[in-house]
């Protein structure tokens, strides 16, 4: 199953109008709808904006989804002047780019703790999703 986390309605609705099979389920006050697109099981949500509501509705899928993969739409960190409306980035790796512990001598965006600054993104899926994006595709920006 692929879980898809939209910050708007707009970006759900759309989405809504794809899917087969509806099925709508509440959990911790948000709303999520399975359904297939294209024969492919999908879980969405509308989480709202930041990644902490991003974190909880990928929190969610994972327990009671059992999800294997997400994909996050919108923004999604795409954070650059190389992009434009509805162009498609696909990551590479994560970084939490407001992680900023540099004044302890650590690099810019490390995770505390665990000693990580990049989370490396599923290499299959990312190559599946530049090989059937329409428009244009801005990879490792």
């Amino acid at each position: 199953m692929i879980g898809i986390i939209c910050a708007l309605s707009i970006e759900v609705e759309e989405l809504t109008k794809l899917l087969e099979n509806k099925e709508e389920k509440t959990i911790a006050k948000m709303k999520y709808i399975c359904g297939d697109i294209n024969g492919k099981k999908v879980v969405m949500t509308e989480c709202g904006i930041g990644k902490v509501n991003a974190a909880m509705s990928t929190q969610v899928m994972i327990d009671k989804f059992s999800v294997d993969a997400i994909i996050n739409t919108g923004v999604a960190g795409g954070l650059t002047d190389k992009t434009d409306i509805l162009d498609t980035v696909v990551a590479t790796a994560l970084v939490q780019h407001d992680m900023d512990t540099t004044y302890f001598g650590d690099p810019r965006g490390l995770i505390s703790g665990i000693n990580v600054v990049e989370f490396p993104c599923d290499k299959a899926l990312a190559e599946k999703i530049t090989a059937n994006v329409e428009g244009n595709c801005v990879r490792g920006i």
